[in-house]
């Protein structure tokens, strides 16, 4: 395997690491069919230096998404090796995600709307359950990401080792953020797994603790097709007691310090305004979450708050 770069110093090198995910994927492709691959990458400036990327037979994940076009890409050059699957998914998100006659481009919507708020955790049982208690709290509407609509190929894409589980979760996204603007002109809107979750399990993935993207990476810029909660809650719990490996679950079952690199990751986004809640125990802390909503957004919002 040859790799050369162009137009890259050592010191940039080093700094974002873009490569790493290149060398893994193609390393592994290699073992596995005893191919020689050559791959010539001319970096013209740093920003796009700054964005890493993942070749796979046929196709190339840039890791990051900035637009819905950028993910749409993804899934057009992978149709030939994914048919099936590919298909089907492209299928369910034009005609079941994006079904409802609220347009994505009406501006209106944002009128008399509810507030839009988004719950994540570095634990995806407890985010669960404090989404959804926060949810009946204020009489709203809960979704996830990857939405229903795109739940039918979940079975295909669902495992994180899926070399297209990134692109799936990313195009669940936008479907998501549309079935937000759906909900919220009739309720509030409390989402799971949204672009901070997704950027910042990717940033955990790709990069050691010490060599993540500097602050002014374009990875971290939120997407201008997406919509912007209005109010972000961070549940932290690597503070408590570890799990025994029976209790563990399929998504909780990473190592400690998958966590807390995460978590770091999370709570350090540049210009976000992310509010961190430690867990403790589930009427605590969905009573405390609620006190944010009613504190940030009880200005903006006409809010109907049920008792907990």
């Amino acid at each position: 395997m040859l790799i050369m770069f162009a137009g890259i110093d050592k010191a940039d090198l080093k700094q974002t690491v873009v490569w790493l995910c290149i060398v893994t994927s193609v390393s592994a492709y290699r073992r596995k069919t005893g191919k020689k691959i050559q791959i010539s990458v001319e970096v013209p400036d740093e920003e796009t230096l700054s964005l890493p990327l993942i070749r796979h037979d046929g196709w190339v994940d840039p890791c990051f998404y900035s637009t819905m076009d950028s993910v749409l890409e993804v899934w057009k050059n992978s149709r030939a090796q994914y048919k099936k699957g590919s298909n089907s998914l492209m299928s369910l998100f034009i005609n079941k995600c994006f079904s409802s006659p609220t347009s994505w481009d009406d501006r209106d919507a944002d009128k008399n709307r509810k507030p839009f708020i988004n719950i994540e955790s570095d634990s995806y049982q407890i985010r669960d359950e404090v989404a959804s208690a926060v949810s009946k709290a204020l009489k709203g509407q809960l979704l996830t990401n990857p939405p229903r609509c795109l739940r039918p190929v979940w079975y295909i894409y669902g495992d994180r080792r899926h070399g297209l589980h990134r692109p799936y979760m990313a195009l669940g996204m936008y479907g998501s953020s549309h079935a937000v603007k759906v909900s919220w002109v009739r309720k509030p809107v409390v989402m799971t797994g949204y672009w901070y979750d997704l950027v910042a399990a990717t940033i955990t993935g790709l990069f050691p603790r010490d060599a993540v993207p500097p602050p002014n990476s374009t990875v971290y810029r939120f997407p201008q097709d997406l919509i912007l909660p209005d109010l972000t809650v961070f549940v932290t719990s690597h503070h408590l007691p570890a799990q025994s490996g029976e209790d563990k679950s399929l998504e909780e079952n990473r190592p400690l310090d998958w966590k807390s690199r995460y978590t770091s990751t999370f709570l350090n986004f540049p210009n976000a305004d992310i509010h961190e809640v430690k867990y403790n125990g589930l009427e605590n802390v969905t009573q405390t979450t609620i006190q944010l909503v009613q504190s940030q957004l009880g200005q903006r919002f006409k809010l109907e708050i049920q008792s907990l």
